[in-house]
């Protein structure tokens, strides 16, 4: 195998180790947004749990105060009836005090369901506070694990970017240009086996020609995909 080829492939296991470190940390801000979202979604569902509770307590709270009112005016109204001589006017208190007493009534069993479902949502709010503690606990723990990997990842780049230095003084300007200009697309490997006269990086056939200059172990790019080709002899 022609030797420039050999320390190529070096070279190129190392950019392609480097190559899927830079795709992971890539990866790495948007799984730290995406529980970020997650939790931030679990928040405002609570809050709106919460505000939903506090609207109806603040009902509630109307309501008693309705009952009230209306309990006063029929104690004003049952003190006047002592007062009141004609059967007509008596009977007109009479009827008005019934009416509001069914008021009452309505306001009461307005205020029994309120009560039913402000315990059944208090009830609701302290289990999703529940459950977003843990959710926020769990989220911070995944987002510092990622903190980590993200710093483990930029320190293996750093290495391999440190190893690969090493090996480009002992390469040919001519090919390391092609190479690195291949590698620069961000994917395939710049550098591909030929198999059966079939370029395993764009899996296309090669001319004749290009075949018989790759089996010459010269620096030879394929015909489709200009790739740098070779055959392993071995």
């Amino acid at each position: 195998m022609n030797v420039q080829i050999e320390k190529l492939l070096v070279l190129q296991e190392i950019d392609l180790k480097i190559r899927a470190m830079k795709t992971r940390l890539e990866t790495i801000p948007i799984q730290i947004k995406n529980i970020s979202d997650q939790i931030d979604a679990e928040k405002k569902n609570f809050a709106t749990q919460k505000e939903l509770l506090m609207s109806e307590e603040l009902d509630i709270k109307k309501v008693e105060a309705a009952i009230k009112e209306k309990e006063e005016h029929i104690r004003k109204l049952q003190g006047q009836s002592s007062m009141v001589r004609k059967n007509d006017e008596y009977r007109a208190l009479m009827n008005e005090i019934e009416a509001i007493k069914k008021g009452i009534g309505e306001l009461e069993t307005r205020q029994l369901e309120l009560m039913e479902r402000i315990q059944e949502n208090k009830a609701k709010v302290k289990d999703i506070e529940t459950k977003l503690k843990e959710k926020e606990k769990q989220a911070a723990e995944e987002i510092k694990d990622l903190g980590e990997v993200e710093a483990k990842v930029k320190n293996e780049i750093s290495k391999f970017t440190s190893e690969r230095s090493k090996h480009l003084g002992d390469l040919e300007k001519s090919a390391l240009s092609i190479y690195e200009r291949l590698l620069a697309k961000g994917s395939g490997t710049p550098v591909a086996e030929v198999k059966d006269t079939i370029c395993s990086n764009c899996h296309l056939k090669l001319t004749p020609h290009t075949n018989n200059q790759a089996k010459k172990d010269l620096i030879t790019q394929c015909d489709n995909c200009s790739h740098i080709i070779y055959y392993n002899k071995e």
